[in-house]
């Protein structure tokens, strides 16, 4: 077995001697025929195995390849379109084994069957047959994100065709209605084939009828190829056009509703590293790493991105995705196992197809790169505005995503002056250099990252960790209009926040997710004697449901018949958002602009008050945050705009515990 030092040096010479950047891997249809090619420079011989159309099961045929360096070949005149395919490969050991083609643009309906060793087919695609893209350029400046899981938007509402899929989005017109609400982009949690699914078992998990590690609900954080969608998501997962047509045809849908399509992406790790390793062994993953690039239950070593086929891999995949698809941006699941010469590239080659490609990314510190080869936030700026998620801004305002559920931030009252300091970083952006920065702002590199708010992408919950009500149902001790008044405040402090802005579908309608004991990690709830069981579901709260039942992950619309909940959320953040969107104040693009624009006029950590301004043109937007109990009195011939209280406050006087924006004009 080699050594960690070994397989780098032999893959650094299988690199300069075999890498191939011109091939056009996979099945290819052209001039009537089928071109196929597989990387595999040192195996003894590849058969090509052909399944009927209507039986993925019944093997049509075995074509051994022609090898002519570094690639194995196959030439094939009868028209397979529709067809499923798999390689075998035999080593030069002898040993055997049968793998999918990493390129496959579809696959055959995949059951994994609670088996971890099962390998599934990709399908011969003819790309003129795929609905060709709907083109229209919209402004992706300044991204406002609504994150979301497609399955977990539909899954609850009654009487749709096909609940949780691509087409009930666009049945629903989701895209209108994100667009009103104040959204330009949904991100959307990872839509490539995934593996531990059944694609053609398409039923609504209700309460109770999960089944742990094997229940039916996957978030797609296990991926089985880069290329391929995932078809639970089609209403046909046994045509492999189907997917590909119904994805192409939502994204026009939100297009035309002027919205951006970011995708998350999976590059730093397989469900199991054997689906690349038994095509390549030792080749496409950084094995003896001291780091590993996946959660549970799978720890495995991270994909090698510098390595140059499995950086074409990756790029290829991008390439594919905007030109066939015509997606917006990325968001890349643990970039920080990425590397940074694999980013540059990515940004370059994809700002020729579509410029003003969204990229962003986890750019933590938990990495395996030297130095020199890393993209990690408060370690390395970068001039590509590949967007950091911003933590800090994060565990300042509602508490880090912690294993206990209760770590909390300013409006948890806990490690207030240091999350006073790091909130008063995010306010600006997080910039490095500010001139009349506050004697309490943190001076950390971590919270000061960057020299361009572009590189910055603010929010306060996402898919992962507790959704922002239960989060404070959780932690904050209160009745209902306390509890809301402290949501309300959380959006504002990000709101008013530079950098691009993430929010996590359901924000709009307190979205929980009530814990059911049947789903995988059913046993890692948490609960509190301060609980309002706002919606009848019970006093436990799950925040890791990337494998559990709908009635658990899905947005209950119901919520929104509430009258209190539509007038204090739904019309409250539609507005605010609305605001931010049309308003330059919280849309500054650089350095220059955040140094000449905002001013401090008041930071009282004692007291707990921070009040700011941003004044563009002699418009001044005045934002004062009152995070303790006593009042704040100040002057101002402004009108109060927005306010965390359920009832508008009086002018020139701040409760505890309370946020507002001011619209001032400069005497």
């Amino acid at each position: 077995m080699k050594t960690k030092n070994e397989i780098i040096k032999w893959a650094k010479l299988i690199d300069e001697k075999y890498a191939d950047y011109e091939t056009d891997y996979g099945a290819v249809y052209k001039n009537n025929k089928w071109i196929l090619n597989l990387w595999q420079p040192l195996a003894k011989e590849v058969f090509l195995i052909i399944f009927d159309k209507n039986d993925q099961d019944k093997i049509i045929e075995k074509i051994k390849g022609i090898f002519t360096s570094p690639n194995w070949k196959w030439e094939i005149d009868f028209d397979y379109d529709g067809y499923f395919y798999q390689y075998e490969i035999i080593q030069k050991d002898n040993s055997k084994t049968i793998v999918l083609d990493p390129y496959s643009k579809s696959m055959a309906a995949f059951n994994w069957e609670g088996k971890e060793n099962k390998i599934g087919k990709g399908a011969f695609i003819k790309y003129n047959n795929v609905i060709n893209p709907f083109k229209i350029n919209l402004n992706k400046k300044h991204p406002i994100i609504y994150e979301a899981n497609v399955r977990d938007l539909t899954s609850l509402i009654e009487n749709l065709k096909n609940p949780g899929s691509f087409n009930a989005l666009k049945e629903v017109n989701f895209g209108s209605y994100i667009r009103k609400l104040g959204f330009n982009t949904i991100q959307l949690l990872p839509i490539n084939s995934c593996y531990a699914i059944d694609e053609t078992n398409q039923q609504i998990l209700q309460k109770g009828q999960g089944n742990k590690w094997i229940t039916n609900y996957n978030w797609g954080y296990d991926p089985h190829n880069y290329f391929s969608l995932n078809g639970w998501y089609s209403t046909n997962p046994n045509d492999p056009y189907n997917r590909m047509n119904e994805f192409r045809e939502l994204v026009s849908h939100f297009h035309k509703n002027s919205i951006n399509v970011v995708i998350d992406v999976v590059f730093n790790h397989l469900m199991h590293n054997w689906i690349f390793n038994d095509i390549f062994p030792d080749y496409y993953f950084r094995d003896g790493s001291d780091r590993e690039s996946s959660q549970n239950p799978v720890k495995e070593a991270p994909f090698a991105s510098e390595r140059k086929m499995a950086r074409k891999i990756i790029i290829d995949a991008l390439i594919w995705m905007v030109k066939k698809y015509d997606v917006d941006g990325f968001r890349f699941d643990l970039s920080c196992f990425i590397d940074r010469e694999t980013f540059i590239i990515i940004h370059k080659e994809l700002n020729k197809i579509k410029p003003g490609i969204i990229l962003h990314g986890e750019a933590w510190g938990w990495t395996d790169l030297e130095p020199d080869m890393q993209m990690i936030k408060g370690r390395q700026d970068n001039q590509i505005e590949f967007a950091y998620f911003n933590d800090s801004t994060r565990n300042a305002i509602k508490g880090q995503d912690d294993i206990n559920g209760y770590f909390g931030g300013l409006i948890n009252n806990e490690k207030f002056d240091e999350n006073f300091s790091i909130y008063l970083a995010s306010i600006i952006g997080n910039i490095k250099q500010f001139k009349n920065a506050p004697k309490e702002i943190s001076i950390d590199d971590y919270d000061r990252f960057t020299k361009n708010p572009n590189v910055n992408l603010q929010y306060i919950v996402c898919h992962d960790g507790h959704t922002l009500w239960d989060k404070i149902n959780l932690s904050i001790n209160g009745d209902l209009t306390f509890k809301i008044q402290k949501y309300r405040q959380a959006l504002i402090m990000l709101l008013v926040s530079q950098g691009k802005i993430l929010l996590l579908s359901g924000t709009e309608m307190l979205y929980t997710k009530p814990n059911d004991d049947s789903g995988q990690d059913g046993d890692r709830f948490y609960e509190s004697e301060n609980i309002i069981d706002l919606f009848n579901l019970g006093s436990r709260f799950n925040e890791n449901t990337y494998k559990t039942t709908d009635w658990s992950a899905g947005l209950r619309w119901e919520q929104l018949q509430n009258p209190f909940i539509k007038k204090n959320i739904f019309n409250f953040l539609q507005k605010i958002l609305n605001f931010r969107h049309s308003s330059s104040h919280f849309n500054l693009n650089n350095s220059k602009e955040i140094n000449e624009s905002i001013k401090f006029n008041v930071t009282d950590k004692e007291n707990g008050i921070i009040d700011f301004s941003i004044n563009i043109n002699n418009q001044i937007i005045r934002v004062i945050h009152n995070l303790k109990s006593k009042k704040y009195f100040y002057t101002s011939g402004g009108e109060i705009i927005f306010h965390s209280d359920i009832k508008k406050p009086n002018l020139n006087t701040l409760k505890g515990f309370s946020s507002i924006i001011i619209s001032e004009i400069n005497s």
